[in-house]
């Protein structure tokens, strides 16, 4: 498999780059810090790191490049994301533009520049790493949830739109995971009960071995501490 991944260089993303890696798959991994990926094995060349700040490049020429550089593409991973914690009636609206930018308007784009590209193998794959908050709410975290939401809610239109092309759209929503991002919005959470990033890549590597009639849709990730089924 040939895979984009982005956000590749920290927390969820770099524990997927490693463990596709470790599966003999090709990585084009996106990231702003490539410093961290010099610890991972380039196993026959397999790693591509790409320096890029989503926020400000051209997701056309990224997706291009890891074609021309992969000599294909049959993976995307939607992991790069940002959060606020603030009070909704606080929150500016260029925060709020932010945060729906890198969660939210760039998965979708990215996949639309991808899905071409997707199309030319036989099952090929978007993964989208939403968060539980996706389908719940939490105070301080509107703008957060609503970015969420929106990911959630174009996978499930995308989904459809694609199936018939063979391209599978999942979703991975988990509560709280131990990245610098959840510390951050809640320095109070006790991290020895956080999700490990690596548990994420398992997951991700499950959905992409299926190759059965059946299909998940959404996984949906809690932390072991937390009540079942709410």
């Amino acid at each position: 498999m040939k895979a984009l991944v982005t956000g590749a260089t920290k927390g969820i993303g770099f524990a997927v780059t490693r463990s596709l890696l470790e599966e003999g798959c090709t990585v084009f991994a996106v990231g702003r810090e490539l410093s961290r990926l010099q610890s991972l094995p380039a196993a026959k060349g397999k790693l591509i790191p790409y320096q890029a700040d989503l926020m400000t490049c051209n997701l056309s020429a990224l997706v291009s490049e890891a074609d021309r550089a992969m000599g294909g593409i049959s993976v995307l991973i939607n992991n790069a994301g940002t959060s606020l914690s603030k009070k909704l009636e606080e929150t500016e609206e260029a925060e709020w533009e932010a945060v729906m930018k890198l969660n939210a308007k760039i998965p979708f784009f990215l996949s639309k520049e991808a899905i071409p590209h997707l199309r030319k193998h036989t099952r090929s794959f978007i993964i989208n790493i939403a968060s539980v908050v996706a389908t719940k709410g939490y105070e301080l975290q509107s703008a957060y949830a609503a970015s969420k939401h929106a990911l959630l809610g174009f996978s499930k239109s995308a989904a459809k739109e694609l199936q018939t092309d063979g391209i599978r759209v999942h979703v991975i929503s988990p509560g709280g995971v131990a990245t610098e991002m959840v510390t951050s919005m809640r320095p109070d959470i006790d991290t020895s009960e956080l999700i490990a990033p690596e548990e994420i890549a398992e997951i991700v590597i499950f959905l992409l071995r299926q190759k059965g009639n059946a299909a998940i849709d959404e996984i949906q990730v809690r932390r072991e501490t937390k009540t079942p089924f709410i």
